[in-house]
């Protein structure tokens, strides 16, 4: 059964228009932790987006663990809080909420699910400690699951070529976390599209990144196969980049330095851009919402259907805290 979310839209050449869909917000007020995680589930199981209003800092944790809990996904939401620690690349703010990803002046991060098929994240919540900034807007974006352009979706993985050797089951379980590779499934193949080859430093083991076709993923919130834009198709493509920029200069969203600034100076992920699919974003993406968050606001999204973005921001203009979570 599709949501209230999917339908077709127009094409522009020279913007990136994409409907508003009003009618996919959800906002509620806090009353008790149960009934509030009953009612932002009820919302995820339609593929709303839900957002809970007036909520004290220290309450934000409660209320996500028991929504996550009732979903069943309690365990994935406390591995992923505790990568933040180990990987070093955002900070813990209480329970299960870390910070963003750090960005510099004037840089804006694209549409994106967060994480990949293998670290299977299915729900995505932000808090909203202080949002002053003259930009900053959190765009949210959704997947249009009837487009026939999201067939197209490739994704950046890691494939290994083993020579003159086995892997053992541990060693098979090291590779697992160190280049999220399955053995026997992701050994290098002829028809596989190479990028490029990286280093393994392991004797026997090379290690490659390929272009591969992303399969569909099983939303544990809609209980359905679903087509997900992962941060590792989005970051990967320079069309993706492209066509953000656009879509932030159609809604009169973009902030730039004195005399102007070429996408690549203003794109968070420009280092990581390696192929140019020539999507559009017209064609894969079926409904917006765009929200400064306010002080006290709790996000949820399907993390599956749902992309999350940032628009930037003048530096100095003033300042943005907000925190994250996943399971």
């Amino acid at each position: 059964m599709l949501s209230n979310c999917e339908i077709a839209h127009p094409t522009h050449d020279n913007t990136v228009d994409i409907p508003e869909r009003t009618e996919c917000l959800n906002l509620i007020q806090h009353s008790d932790i149960s009934s509030t995680a009953k009612t932002v589930i009820s919302g995820l199981r339609n593929d709303d987006v839900v957002i809970v209003q007036n909520v004290a800092a220290e309450l934000a944790d409660t209320i996500l663990a028991e929504v996550a809990d009732q979903l069943g996904l309690k365990s994935q939401l406390e591995v992923q809080s505790g990568f933040a620690a180990i990987k070093g690349h955002r900070d813990n703010i209480g329970t299960y909420f870390m910070t963003v990803n750090k960005t510099a002046d004037y840089e804006f991060i694209g549409p994106h699910s967060e994480g990949t098929q293998f670290t299977d994240m299915h729900l995505a919540s932000m808090y909203c400690y202080e949002n002053d900034t003259d930009g900053g807007e959190s765009v949210l974006l959704h997947v249009d699951q009837n487009s026939a352009a999201i067939a197209d979706f490739k994704e950046v993985v890691w494939k290994i070529r083993l020579i003159n050797r086995e892997l053992s089951p541990a060693e098979k379980a090291l590779a697992k976390m160190k280049w999220q590779i399955n053995i026997p499934e992701d050994i290098l193949s002829d028809n596989d599209q190479v990028l490029r080859q990286r280093e393994s430093y392991e004797e026997g083991i090379e290690l490659y990144e390929v272009l591969a076709k992303t399969p569909m993923s099983y939303s544990k919130i809609l209980a359905r196969q679903v087509k997900v834009f992962w941060d590792n198709i989005s970051s990967a493509d320079r069309s993706s980049v492209t066509q953000y920029r656009k879509f932030l200069e159609t809604e009169g969203l973009l902030k730039l330095p004195p005399g102007g600034a070429t996408t690549q100076q203003l794109d968070h992920s420009d280092h990581r851009r390696i192929w140019d699919s020539d999507l559009s974003y017209e064609a894969i993406f079926d409904g917006k919402l765009i929200r400064k968050l306010r002080p006290g606001e709790l996000v949820f999204i399907n993390n599956l259907t749902w992309t999350h973005a940032i628009a930037n921001w003048t530096p100095k203009s003033g300042t943005r805290k907000i925190a994250v979570a996943f399971a």
